[in-house]
């Protein structure tokens, strides 16, 4: 049995660092597959935690968690499931917004909701530029925003992009 996971961490205004986590592992005699994999994860989690920053606490609060040069909002559902990070850098100009699995970019929440209904009046009202960030397979990896970002921006921002990352993921694991 293989589990893999990844993450991505701010690394500076304008820089990434992403790692990803493997394990393999025979199913013990006595145990189920399902227990097994659990298992994994759970290592695997912790990994992923810890590269992030947050290993000390499993964070599904709305509470800021200050590290280095900026402060991560964990993207969380009604549900208390993990969607993402919404990272806001010191200068408040500058945001990095990071689903937890990169999802694709023609995802009709993304583009015909976050960014048609939310990003750009924003950034006709507000002069809030955006750039969606993806790999080699057009999946998003990041949302950055540039421009001010005050509580109430931020405020205004979180729950359409919680509920745009909730719609994605979905998509992605049916």
């Amino acid at each position: 049995m293989r589990v893999n996971v990844g993450a991505t961490r701010p690394a500076g205004p304008d820089a990434w660092d992403r790692r990803e986590w493997g394990i393999e592992a025979d199913v013990p005699s006595g145990s189920t597959a399902e227990s097994a994999l659990k298992d994994l994860e759970l290592v695997l989690e912790g990994r992923r935690l810890e590269f992030i920053g947050e290993a000390s606490q499993i964070q599904t609060e709305a509470e800021p968690k200050k590290q280095d040069q900026c402060t991560n909002y964990p993207l969380v559902t009604k549900g208390n499931i993990r969607v993402g990070t919404f990272s806001v850098f010191e200068s408040r100009q500058v945001a990095h917004i990071t689903p937890e699995k990169p999802f694709s970019i023609e995802v009709g929440a993304l583009q015909n909701f976050l960014v048609r209904d939310i990003l750009e009046p924003m950034k006709r009202k507000h002069g809030l530029d955006y750039e969606l960030q993806g790999n080699d397979k057009k999946q998003l990896t990041a949302i950055v925003l540039k421009g001010p970002l005050d509580d109430a921006r931020i405020k205004e921002l979180r729950y359409p992009i919680v509920w745009t990352f909730e719609k994605a993921l979905e998509r992605t694991t049916q």
